[in-house]
């Protein structure tokens, strides 16, 4: 059995000049003592203090550059180590160790296995399996070896794979393995077969009938013939659907070669025979229903509408406001005006719409139809927010703060002339919407954002604004 006269697992860090020294994946308050040597980068420095599992105290500042996460040693050369004192409590470390790793027993006998906290007094020698979330003096040590010393104290040994471990406060075996300590414990005769135990498995490898629950597993099976139905390999409530006669049958018993044993599936009692005269697969229209037409007539829907905006009914706004194109196709000679947003500044446009009494007074959701100036490829963040103003409402006023953006990064088609949609999501007008109230939507292209990386103007062709209506009409 040899040990290393140095330690060098994890990595340090420290400022140049300082004597603070900050490690990771280190355990350094076991084996490393005050008078020992930091190594690293071609400097060495004396160890004033060992603070804890990770950090260090120099005996002066560090000489050499800055360590960051850099491989180090500390090698064991302090003075104190050939002390007879030292010399001792190394020795009886060892003997501990050789007991527990020692080659011949391969299962160790521990008062606990999966413990986080130290028991208060253990004696001389306990052993423990410490736990994943250590606490306490154990902290660092998950799924190590825990042995008290004679001095109240704790030395500590990695699990090796392979390693075993008998635990006599739960009756439980544990086993090292490359993925951590697993429960080798084997079921308690007492449990085979049993209730809240483990099933067992018959001379046919199977489980046996006895120990499974009741269960039915129905089938369907779509056949063209009575012959067919009858040759089916089908269990009680298999289902066959006869394409012949356009019916289906379940078997009520085996065998399903006897006809007696399938049952016709009926339909319910006063089943609909025929819809407004028509049989078969039937669609309505209002004509098919009595006076229906006349009583919509002149009347809305509920549910969502759309609002479809042209870019040309928008105002640029006085302040940063988008500018006004017109661009004209090559082949069809189309024109098609837009409101072009500058690639480097939050430019805006907005629109004032006068709302019915049959909005529902909520949210909406918008789509922005748009088109970028060239075939380059990027990422347009558009934003849009909106305000209410009740102009019933002697208190309220046109210059009320808006409600919250919303705001959608959306690539481009990498065609200046074909379009592209960004869907903007659930937007929250500011103010207390009414009915008949003014609703302010404005749209900006957030430049500033990392997301908007598009090089060139966004030119805004028309915007859907989807509302949802909850009354018939504005009466």
């Amino acid at each position: 059995m040899s040990f290393s006269d140095f330690y060098a697992t994890g990595t340090v860090t420290v400022p140049a000049g300082g004597t603070a020294v900050v490690g990771a994946g280190t355990l350094w308050s076991t084996p490393i003592v005050a008078g020992d040597t930091l190594e690293a980068g071609g400097r060495a420095v004396r160890i004033l203090d060992v603070v804890d599992n990770t950090h260090l105290t120099l005996a002066y500042g560090w000489p050499g550059a800055a360590l960051a996460v850099s491989s180090y040693i500390i090698v064991y050369n302090s003075p104190s180590r050939t002390t007879g004192a030292y010399v001792a409590e190394r020795l009886r470390e060892l003997i501990e160790r050789q007991r527990i790793l020692d080659d011949g027993v391969p299962t160790y006998v521990a008062k606990g296995a999966g413990t986080n906290a130290p028991p208060s007094t253990p004696a001389a020698s306990d052993l423990y399996l410490v736990g994943s979330a250590p606490t306490g003096a154990w902290a660092g040590y998950g799924g190590y070896l825990a042995v008290a010393t004679d001095a109240g104290a704790w030395r500590f040994t990695a699990p090796a794979q392979g390693m075993r471990l008998y635990d006599t406060a739960t009756d439980a075996t544990w086993e090292r393995h490359a993925a951590g300590w697993v429960n080798i414990s084997p079921v308690p005769t007492s449990a085979l077969g049993a209730a809240n135990g483990v099933a067992t498995l018959d001379s046919g490898g199977k489980v046996p009938a006895a120990q499974l629950p009741a269960l039915a597993i129905t089938e369907t099976f779509p056949v063209a013939s009575q012959a067919a139905m009858l040759a089916l390999t089908a269990q009680a409530g298999d289902v066959a659907i006869r394409s012949d006669i356009r019916k289906s049958f379940i078997l009520s018993a085996s065998p399903a070669t006897t006809l007696a044993n399938w049952l016709e599936i009926l339909a319910p009692l006063g089943a609909v025979s025929s819809v407004a005269g028509r049989t078969g697969d039937v669609t309505l229209g209002t004509a098919d229903v009595s006076g229906l037409d006349a009583s919509l007539a002149g009347k809305l829907t509920t549910g969502t509408r759309s609002m479809c905006i042209p870019a040309a009914a928008f105002t640029p706004r006085t302040t940063s406001g988008a500018a006004w194109g017109l661009v004209e196709t090559a082949a069809s000679k189309r024109m098609v005006r837009t409101l072009d947003f500058d690639p480097a500044t939050a430019e805006y446009a907005q629109i004032c719409i006068p709302m019915p009494k049959s909005w529902n007074e909520g949210t909406f959701t918008a789509r922005l139809i748009w088109q970028p100036a060239d075939g380059a490829v990027g990422n347009v963040r558009w934003a849009v927010r909106a305000a209410c103003v009740d102009y019933y409402d002697g208190t309220d006023n046109l210059d009320r703060a808006w409600g919250t953006a919303v705001a959608v990064a959306t690539a481009t088609s990498g065609m200046s002339t074909a379009t592209c949609y960004t869907d903007i999501t659930i937007v929250t007008p500011a103010g207390t919407p009414a009915n008949n109230a003014l609703l302010f939507i404005e749209i900006f292209r957030d430049a500033a954002d990392a997301a908007d990386t598009y090089a060139a103007d966004a030119k805004l062709v028309a915007a859907y604004v989807n509302v949802t209506l909850d009354a018939v009409n504005d009466a």
